[in-house]
């Protein structure tokens, strides 16, 4: 998404840049750590999340698991 965003304008996910939002940032990169580990195995490592605390990465983890919890539910399958 932040890769073709500029697509609609140069400030369209600006304010949603891994330096101004790290807990989002957080929260998605660990979501997508849990469902493809194998190929996302460092994703968790970009230098901006240094500055997340230990304790905001278990709060955010566990909000990653809702996010995948919540989508899972909405396929087809469910």
């Amino acid at each position: 998404m932040w890769r073709y965003g500029r697509l609609f304008d140069d400030a369209f996910m600006s304010p949603l840049r891994t330096r101004t939002c790290p807990a989002l940032t957080y929260t998605l990169a660990s979501a997508l750590k849990k469902v493809a580990n194998e190929s996302n195995e460092g994703i968790l490592n970009i230098v901006q999340l240094g500055d997340v605390s230990e304790e905001k990465r278990r709060m955010l983890d566990v909000v990653a698991e809702d996010i995948i919890k919540a989508v899972r539910c909405h396929l087809p399958q469910c």
